[in-house]
């Protein structure tokens, strides 16, 4: 029999940590400071206007810290509504947060690029005065999962995007693969709708998105992914599922491709009924696909995780039949 004991010491650390993430996201969040401490902790660099809040929560004997970078000012203004949100792809900062783990000492920061990463050239921003070279992609304002469109298993590469709105429409972007650059429009544009039109955009074109609803439909996008198992019929394969994370309702897209690349959709198919014939799935906050490419989703309400099947297989071919007198 194992018994586990958290020494009171330790227990005493562990709630102050807690607390100190909590109070640390609140500041952080809500008012829009940058917090570090200790002052020898490795720094985690990470630019501004990008929403984003990272914990490292590290309880090793005799050695605790915690990291906190929370919201550059920019935090709050996105928040409000006055800047857009631009989408930051950073291929190497995975390799940064693992590096502050202690028991991560197989990764290596090179000495000639202390930030840990390094910024593609092929990025559309790279090498341009007065643009952080990080930027991806403009005009997004909260966009909760983006995935792209597999092409492994026959995708396009697409970056498929599902970006939650304000005050009145959510919507799906997409992006061919390699079309960065792009400006999504907010806070101009809410969908396909003029929201804030006092200043200019910070460029053009601004780019619709190819699908939009409004708050009577629901209040949240969830993101999900382009279709490319073989689980279900092949009629799905595909398609882009989404849900909607206040309603908990579920709907996939029909996508199609045309000459320049771009990506159009139709078809809108909602499928919660039949999903949640049994139980409601309540708040959706996520999708998933496993190494098949079978489509899972997350129940933030339930605190489960499901997969997506189709319908049972049709019963086999009767045979050996007789009549009976």
């Amino acid at each position: 029999m194992t018994v586990w004991r958290l020494e009171r010491g330790r227990a005493l650390r562990t709630a102050a940590t807690a607390l100190a993430v909590c109070l640390g996201y609140y500041v952080g969040a809500n008012l829009g400071f940058i917090l570090r401490f200790p002052p020898s902790a490795p720094s985690i660099m990470w630019p501004p206007n990008a929403i984003l809040t990272v914990t490292l929560l590290l309880t090793p004997p005799r050695r605790w810290w915690i990291y906190l970078l929370a919201a550059f000012p920019a935090h709050l203004a996105a928040e409000l509504g006055a800047f857009p949100l631009p989408l930051v792809l950073f291929p190497g900062w995975l390799g940064t947060l693992a590096q502050a783990l202690p028991w991560a000492s197989y990764v290596q920061v090179p000495a000639d690029n202390p930030q840990g990463y390094a910024v593609p050239k092929s990025n559309p921003f790279a090498g341009r005065a007065g643009i952080l070279p990080e930027i991806w992609a403009f005009g997004l304002r909260n966009p909760w999962r983006y995935n792209f469109d597999d092409p492994a298993r026959g995708g396009t590469g697409a970056l498929v995007i599902g970006d939650v709105g304000q005050n009145r429409f959510e919507e799906v972007d997409y992006e061919p693969a390699n079309r960065g650059g792009r400006n999504y429009g907010w806070r101009n544009l809410e969908g396909l709708h003029d929201n804030v039109t006092s200043r200019p955009p910070a460029y053009l074109p601004l780019v619709d998105p190819i699908h939009e609803y409004d708050h009577a439909t629901g209040q949240s996008i969830t993101g999900g992914f382009v279709y490319r198992g073989t689980g279900l019929p092949a009629a799905y394969r595909g398609r882009y599922f989404f849900a909607d994370y206040v309603q908990g309702r579920v709907w996939s897209l029909a996508l199609t491709v045309d000459g320049s690349g771009e990506g159009h959709a139709s078809d809108l198919v909602e499928h919660t009924a039949e999903l949640t014939a049994s139980a409601r799935f309540g708040l959706v906050s996520s999708f998933g696909v496993d190494a098949t490419g079978e489509l899972y989703i997350v129940s933030y309400t339930l605190g489960r995780v499901f997969k997506i099947i189709g319908p049972p297989a049709a019963p086999p071919v009767p045979s050996g039949l007789r009549i009976v007198k």
